[in-house]
């Protein structure tokens, strides 16, 4: 089962984002490590629209206000799932237990009061103020516990008689008295919060949802994340950030070029120099379809999302220390996974990067060849980047524009400037190889020249 703790466990560029989420309580974290993969348009719709509330709301200055303050109230809210459970196996709860509850009880209806006050029609939790009651017979309201005198007037009369004696025995026989009267109180109160346990689950379970709602509704207003359309067989960004590599070059006073790239149910070649972004917007193209497939807003200016059953992503060095497996050998199992999920007309998005590439060119080219026509007769939706010349493909296929060599205009670069010269726009691939522009980039470093001379004569030849 996907849970977005395996996901973030796998995926570098997810859990920069799963560890920038605000979450405030430990039952918002625990639900939100467990939060399922969703496959349904319409589950996917419900918790989009969920964090539109919000995400709309933290556009109202007056509004954002109100949610500050939930997000405060929600920080104190206590993890008290075990003194529940305590009581709804017939425990009796001590004094601390009672305590948490009743801080817990007033902390949701301050909660829901708030949610109430903003209109956005998002679902109330439980009422408990009965539950307050039960635990403040003075009604003070404040989050404080202790067997109140008013709760039973024996205990009020023993607690009397033995602030007002001088007798040390006497005293002593008092205290006890009323220790024993306090006992049978808090069995009785503890009766009385049985009726209120199935409120207290709802409330923890539903406070816990508010909580990761919030936290993606932040992280969106935050981050400039849009909430995406959902769109079957197709689709389509504009503007398409990492906010993972935004988030460095920012740092340097850089600016992150978005994208603006669309994908359908057939495969795409993607080719490019090395440095040209492939690996970044393939990695950002799987982070955006996993968030949202969890229900995240996505980072990129406009989005429509076709929803998938599965996202394969093979990239980077594969090499397993645990099993033993070669780079090729462990590559060549996801490839295997992705081939029987196309064959079992399952939805997938797959991305691919530089598929073979650690086997010889002549097998290299062949194996990406027949994953290209498996990938067609399926109908499936992936990218692959690829250097291998001379496939037979005749599908669609994009390419990184690369370096801009009219903003050099020194012609000279070295290896800070290159991102600064270097256009990373997808287009469609006109035909043109782009390897001489590999050769270009290493003149312009001053890579010695009789090897790039030696390089183009063989290029050429060829």
């Amino acid at each position: 089962m996907n849970l977005i703790k395996n996901i973030q466990s796998q995926n570098k560029a997810f859990a920069f984002i799963i560890e920038s989420l605000d979450l405030k309580t430990t039952m918002g974290r625990h639900y939100m490590l467990n939060f399922k993969y969703l496959r349904r348009s319409s589950e996917i719709q419900n918790e989009l629209d969920l964090v539109d509330l919000f995400y709309q709301a933290f556009q109202n200055e007056a509004q954002k206000e109100i949610i500050e303050r939930v997000l405060i109230k929600l920080d104190h809210v206590m993890d008290i799932r075990g003194s529940v459970k305590r009581l709804s196996a017939s425990m009796v709860l001590d004094d601390v237990e009672l305590f948490e509850i009743k801080r817990f009880s007033l902390l949701i209806n301050e909660i829901n009061a708030f949610v109430e006050s903003l209109n956005l029609n998002y679902p109330s939790m439980p009422c408990l103020q009965k539950a307050v009651d039960v635990l403040d017979p003075d009604k003070q309201r404040i989050a404080t516990f202790y067997i109140y005198s008013s709760y039973d007037s024996e205990l009020a009369k023993y607690r009397k008689l033995a602030k007002e004696t001088e007798d040390s025995e006497q005293k002593e026989r008092y205290n006890q008295q009323a220790l024993e009267i306090e006992d049978k109180v808090r069995i009785r109160i503890c009766e009385q919060l049985m009726d209120h346990k199935e409120a207290l689950n709802s409330c923890l379970d539903e406070v816990a949802t508010l909580d990761f709602v919030l936290a993606k509704a932040l992280l969106a207003f935050r981050l400039n994340f849009k909430k995406p359309i959902i769109k079957k067989g197709q689709t389509s960004y504009k503007g398409l950030f990492n906010p993972y590599v935004k988030e460095i070059l920012e740092k340097e006073d850089k600016n992150f070029q978005e994208i603006d790239i669309e994908l359908f149910q057939k495969p795409c070649l993607l080719t490019g120099v090395n440095m040209g972004g492939k690996t970044v917007l393939l990695k950002t193209l799987g982070l955006a379809q996993y968030l949202f497939q969890f229900g995240f807003f996505v980072p990129a200016e406009k989005a429509e999302i076709s929803p998938v059953d599965f996202i394969f992503i093979s990239s980077g060095d594969h090499q397993s220390e645990l099993t033993g497996l070669s780079s090729y050998a462990a590559e060549m199992l996801v490839i295997n996974d992705i081939v029987k999920a196309a064959k079992s007309n399952k939805r997938i998005l797959a991305i691919i990067d530089e598929l073979a590439r650690t086997t010889n060119p002549v097998e290299g080219q062949a194996i990406v060849n027949a994953a290209l026509e498996i990938f067609t007769e399926n109908h499936v939706m992936a990218l692959l980047s690829t250097h291998y010349g001379g496939l037979k493909f005749s599908g669609r296929r994009l390419k990184i524009k690369g370096l801009s060599f009219e903003s050099l205009k020194d012609k000279t670069l070295d290896i800070k400037r290159i991102q600064d010269v270097m256009d990373y726009s997808v287009v469609e691939d006109d035909g043109q190889e782009n390897v001489h522009q590999a050769i270009e980039i290493a003149s312009l470093l001053g890579v010695d020249k009789d090897l790039l001379y030696r390089a183009d004569k063989f290029l050429k030849d060829n």
